[in-house]
């Protein structure tokens, strides 16, 4: 499967719930944390990362889908869980 963070395909990823994502992000999760191809997508597209983390967060607070993380992005994400 491919992470929902980072894009990188994982057999060993976890799902997280909607309601989980939020909380972290409640807390200061932002996709920016991820880095990596996210982050070098932004910047080609002359984003500065809080225009691309607040655009990020207003969608994913809205999403109702579970997120599929792999084991590297688990390890930024869980701080925030």
């Amino acid at each position: 499967m491919v992470c929902d963070l980072c894009n990188s395909d994982s057999s060993d990823g976890q799902l997280i719930s909607p309601s989980k994502m939020v909380k972290a992000i409640k807390k200061g999760f932002t996709i920016s944390k991820i880095g990596g191809m996210t982050s070098s997508l932004g910047m080609a597209l002359g984003l500065n990362s809080a225009t691309m983390d607040q655009g990020w967060k207003v969608q994913a607070m809205a999403s109702p889908s579970d997120w599929y993380v792999c084991p590297g992005c688990m390890r930024i994400l869980k701080n925030y869980l």
